[in-house]
């Protein structure tokens, strides 16, 4: 295991055969960055911002300890992987072609932007859950939920790009914008009270309920197999 108190780098298709880690309360920049094509076997653990460039890969999870200082942001490049999950008190951006084999977590009563995006492309394997705005461009993958947390604060928006998936259900106290020909296998909800509003666009299939709090922009397009809000669908 690789364990200091200061800025680590691992280089260009560098390899470190375990854990990578900053240990808790250290002073200075606390960034933890692997280089392009660089491989981490183990699990990366910080203070501060984690950065995988292209093509970097991570046998275990990425984490920044809650309750840090700084900025708090994780970056998974073009292309890079990270096996287990990754879990911060900031944003966390997974570029196009990224990988995450577990969830993506924005812990509950982070402060900062708390906002996820999945690059066009992008795969997470697990759920998403934050406490701001989730992004998932043009035909990225998410294998659970996605879920802006009751009560946060921020846009609390979800947008899911065009031919984007999302396998779970998807729940939110802002609004849910669904593009063309995407699939979302469970339902989509906007929360009681607020009052937000729910938009999917043509081409786009709902394996369960479609429930706005607010109002509904749902194209002709849409087939949806569970509750439907349309008042054509006699629902």
């Amino acid at each position: 295991m690789l364990l200091l108190t200061v800025k680590i780098s691992i280089g260009e298709n560098a390899e470190v055969g375990g854990n990578v880690e900053i240990r808790e309360g250290s002073k200075g920049s606390k960034q933890v960055t692997v280089g392009e094509k660089g491989t981490v076997a183990g699990s990366i653990i910080a203070d501060g911002e984690v950065k995988i460039e292209e093509g970097g890969r991570v046998g275990g999870r990425v984490e920044i300890r809650q309750g840090s200082k700084g900025s708090n942001k994780i970056t998974v490049g073009e292309g890079g992987t990270v096996a287990d999950g990754v879990i911060a008190d900031g944003e966390i951006k997974i570029a196009e072609g990224g990988r995450v084999g577990g969830r993506v977590e924005i812990r509950e009563g982070s402060r900062g932007s708390n906002k996820i995006t999945v690059g066009e492309g992008g795969t997470v394997c697990g759920l998403i859950i934050a406490d701001g705005e989730i992004k998932i461009e043009e035909s990225g993958r998410v294998g659970g939920d996605v879920e802006v947390r009751a009560g946060s604060r921020g846009s609390n928006k979800i947008t899911v790009g065009e031919g984007g998936t999302v396998t779970g259900s998807i729940t939110a106290d802002g609004e849910v914008k669904i593009g063309e020909n995407s699939e979302i296998s469970g339902d989509i909800k906007t929360r009681v009270g607020s009052n937000s509003k729910i938009t999917i666009e043509e081409g786009s299939v709902v394996g369960g309920d479609v429930v706005p709090d607010g109002g509904h922009d749902i194209a002709n397009g849409v087939t949806i197999n569970g509750s439907d809000p349309r008042p054509s669908s006699g629902e």
